[in-house]
């Protein structure tokens, strides 16, 4: 429909722009703002506006007289025709029946009747005008300060008063609006004094409607004696004084009809807007937007913003590992490896060292095997712990393939998977998982080291799965069962190869440190950050651990020569 279409220009498009705000507490003055990108259009709109809103209060004011005037409108031609009539029949009667005037009594008569009939015809259009009032008050209830030129027609003086007080309290209430909450003690006071006061505003325009009902019932009453007294005259006497009296009755209620037209006529004609124009509509030398200098200074300020979403977002970046020379940045543990991304296609064993013993990842690891003797050159046997800041870093992976190199140079090795939380070895080797680990610390001695070891495929390359999963895995990493078990195994194999659980998922690796000769923390290139190379430094620190290093994973580089660093 149009009114909703009006509705969602309004809504979405004239109501962001337009301001309407007070220009002085003290000053009835208010200024209306509209902001547009065509200067002619702002100001045409806030004209119209204006004129508009001026001429429905006007409208408002003029509502009683044009209901007033509608009423009229109705009656007239009744009231002319009833007229016409009662005068024709009124000399036809004198002329058939030669009669001039009507006695002394029936003139007393007709002209009491005529005088009721005028009353009646009179309260008759204050109580059209009451129910009106009524009509617009049940419409909307803030419209009692229109209603008050009607009331001072209809002469009720209380009312009146009432509405004076009304006026008094309203201009009141917005002062104290532009200052206060409604919360504010003396706004809610007069608040409910406006209330009250429209209440019995209501209520006193009822009693006005019942009073003229009243009145009229009276006058009606009176009416009807009189009628019946003019019953009483002889007959022709009788039937003049009726013709008489209707044409007299007619004569007057045409001319208060007439009466009442002009007047309200001339009121509504005169009738002009409460509100008026103190300055029209204008628009500045100078454009609200753009403004240069805010321009400039927002372009400041959000290029500033901008550099630091940049420098937080290239930080965010940089935190992770790229290449060994972050790693070298960052910290002073040794880096001691650096192992090239996985780029075989054939997979025998899921070991690459055994399946593609040429392959630049193969000989990543014979170089690492090489740095490790070296460092355990004065041992017989040599205990070494892999492990990792976070999952998926390819820690499993270095195990497998760090056993399988050693088994390649000769040496008696073993891989111990103590990843008692998420044991995934037993897949690699495709060795029976059943027993393990787990069940030989939770025995009391009924389960043996010869239960536990299997061989792989390869010779001098045994394997400890885990066994079942454990509940308590911790607890178990506590058992003394597990330094008799690495003890006996340093006596059997030149190279122990512990697979465990990484340091940011839990601290079961804390209970595997004071067994081993050699650590190795797994770094994998783009995904380990900066900032667990640090708090493994803290861990170091507090614990006075010994001979840590990391190996960097998945590395990208094609130079060959910075595989290792001895």
């Amino acid at each position: 429909s149009d009114e909703d279409s009006l509705r969602f220009i309004y809504e979405n498009i004239i109501k962001s722009k337009l301001i309407v705000s007070r220009l002085n507490e003290n000053a009835p003055l208010i200024n209306i703002t509209f902001e547009d990108t065509i200067p002619k259009r702002a100001t045409n709109y806030v004209d119209r506006l204006i004129q508009n809103f001026l001429e429905y209060k006007k409208e408002q004011k003029n509502e009683k007289h044009t209901n007033v005037l509608e009423f009229i409108k109705k009656q007239e031609p009744i009231v002319k025709g009833k007229l016409d009539d009662s005068q024709q029949k009124l000399q036809n009667y004198k002329i058939s029946n030669q009669l001039i005037e009507s006695s002394t009594k029936a003139k007393h008569i007709i002209g009491e009747l005529s005088s009721i009939e005028i009353k009646i015809s009179d309260y008759n259009l204050k109580l059209e005008i009451v129910k009106n009032l009524q009509h617009t008050v049940s419409r909307n209830a803030q419209m009692l300060d229109v209603i008050g030129p009607s009331l001072t027609e209809l002469g009720d003086e209380v009312i009146n008063r009432q509405l004076a007080r009304l006026q008094e309290l309203e201009s009141k209430r917005s002062l104290l609006e532009a200052k206060y909450t409604d919360e504010y003690q003396e706004l809610a006071g007069v608040n409910n004094q406006i209330q009250n006061i429209r209440q019995k505003v209501r209520l006193n325009i009822q009693n006005l409607k019942s009073a003229l009902q009243y009145k009229i019932t009276n006058l009606k009453n009176l009416k009807l004696g009189l009628e019946k007294d003019l019953k009483d005259l002889p007959e022709k006497e009788k039937k003049l004084a009726d013709l008489t009296r209707t044409y007299e009755v007619n004569a007057k209620l045409y001319a208060y009809l007439l009466e009442k037209k002009s007047s309200n006529e001339i009121v509504k004609a005169a009738t002009v807007s409460d509100y008026s124009i103190a300055e029209e509509a204008y628009t500045p030398s100078i454009p609200l937007k753009p403004r240069r200098s805010l321009i400039m200074l927002l372009s400041i300020v959000l290029g500033f913003i901008a550099g630091v979403i940049v420098a937080m977002f290239h930080n965010a970046i940089s935190n992770k590992i790229h290449s060994k020379e972050d790693v070298e940045h960052v910290t002073t543990i040794p880096l001691w490896g650096v192992i090239p991304v996985f780029k075989s296609k054939v997979k025998k064993r899921a070991i690459e060292v055994f399946d593609n013993p040429e392959s630049d990842f193969s000989e990543s690891f014979r170089k690492l095997r090489t740095s490790l003797t070296l460092m355990s050159k004065e041992k017989n046997s040599q205990v070494i712990l892999v492990t990792s800041m976070n999952d998926q870093e390819g820690k499993s992976t270095i195990v497998s393939n760090l056993g399988a190199i050693f088994q390649l140079a000769g040496y008696r090795s073993v891989v111990l998977d103590l990843d008692l939380r998420v044991p995934s070895l037993h897949k690699t080797f495709d060795l029976d998982q059943r027993f393990g680990v787990s069940t030989y610390l939770a025995s009391e001695g009924e389960v043996n080291l010869g239960d536990i070891v299997f061989q792989t495929e390869e010779p001098n390359l045994d394997f400890i799965p885990v066994g079942i999963t454990p509940t308590n895995p911790s607890e178990l990493l506590l058992s003394s069962r597990l330094e008799v078990l690495i003890t006996e195994l340093k006596k059997r194999y030149d190279y122990v190869i512990i697979d465990s659980s990484s340091f940011g998922k839990s601290v079961d690796v804390f209970s595997i440190f004071k067994y081993v000769d050699i650590s190795i923390v797994i770094l994998k290139r783009s995904v380990s950050k900066k900032i667990h190379i640090k708090k493994l430094e803290k861990v170091i620190a507090k614990y006075k651990l010994q001979n840590i290093g990391f190996i960097l994973n998945a590395n990208s580089s094609n130079n060959k020569n910075e595989d290792i660093l001895y």
